[in-house]
């Protein structure tokens, strides 16, 4: 085990090091790591797991992000066209828990029913920034 600068305490961090199959321990206050650049590398590029989102949170996504307009849109088309996709997203619809990556397939799915002045709503950053709004508001 060899010194790294610091091991920020952020959620799941510690649990993205392990599962890359690496140690990271404190001794006397300095943290050290089995491959102090792997480790490292994993430090910067970390991104946090999304929180789930109870049924009134995930209302309050859709509504914010114009996502419940899209697919509307998408569930009348996809009634006549597909019915394994208006399945799928019917039944999504109906959970009581969302996680963030399940919703982005079905938002994937949406994509292509959704307005050209809608679109910049939808991209990734935009998307995960509403997200961690959603899972603020109390419902």
């Amino acid at each position: 085990m060899k010194k790294i600068g610091s091991f920020p305490d952020r959620e799941g961090l510690l649990e993205a090091v392990f599962a890359a199959g690496h140690m990271v321990a404190n001794f006397g206050g300095e943290w050290h790591a089995d491959d102090p650049e792997a480790v490292e590398a994993i430090i910067r590029n970390f991104v946090p797991p999304m929180p789930d989102l109870e049924r009134g949170q995930m209302a309050w996504f859709m509504a914010y992000t114009g996502l419940d307009a899209i697919r509307e849109r998408a569930m009348g088309e996809l009634r006549m066209t597909d019915r394994a996709a208006f399945a799928r997203i019917g039944a999504h619809r109906a959970q009581e828990r969302f996680g963030y990556d399940a919703t982005a397939r079905i938002i994937g799915m949406l994509r292509p029913f959704a307005e050209p002045a809608e679109e910049e709503a939808l991209g990734e950053e935009a998307l995960r920034a509403a997200w961690r709004e959603a899972a603020a508001v109390a419902v």
